[in-house]
């Protein structure tokens, strides 16, 4: 099932790679770097491994991962930045077993890092550099579900923060 999942993520373009199931660790030695599209690479893995969870690379998307753990309630502070902002559009969206969800975006050809608390408390984004595990991917037997609706364009507003933030991050680096 897993391998049949992956290949139809693939078939939309979406870049998959295998992390050992159970957990978010790459099966792969490059991580992201690794994911493909190439239905038989994708046969290759998913055969010497059919439990992986799978994961999309989100090279060409922004994803806002809302976290609901550690004490942390990310949709208490994405709730005051949509009374300030503007509520984000319904996209794609997929639960995660913690019961954060990932809201799934994409950009007319921008260049987003990810970035941790961005742009708020409980709130990250997972872009050119990261990853999503995705449906049906499981983690302490919970999975994942994502819902099929169309992948909206990231609202303006959330990609200042994200260039806001990662301009402060950037002043304060070490040389």
């Amino acid at each position: 099932m897993a391998k049949r999942n992956a290949m139809y993520y693939a078939e939309r373009d979406f870049p998959v790679f295998p992390c050992f199931p159970n957990s978010k660790k790459s099966l792969t030695l490059n991580e992201h770097l690794d994911a493909t599209t190439d239905w038989e690479l994708i046969d290759y893995w998913w055969s010497r491994c059919p439990n992986a969870n799978i994961a999309i690379h989100t090279q060409n998307l922004v994803v806002l991962d809302i976290d609901v753990k550690s004490g942390v309630n990310g949709f208490k502070t994405l709730q005051k930045l949509e009374k300030q902002y503007g509520k984000l559009p319904t996209t794609r969206t997929q639960k995660t077993p913690s019961g954060g969800q990932h809201r799934i975006f994409k950009t007319s050809n921008l260049i987003v890092p990810s970035l941790v608390n961005c742009p708020g408390e409980g709130l990250d984004i997972r872009a050119r550099d990261g990853y999503i595990l995705a449906d049906p991917s499981s983690i302490d037997g919970i999975s994942y579900k994502m819902n099929d609706a169309r992948i909206e364009e990231a609202p303006v507003w959330l990609l200042n923060h994200i260039y806001a933030f990662k301009d402060t991050e950037d002043k304060y680096r070490y040389p």
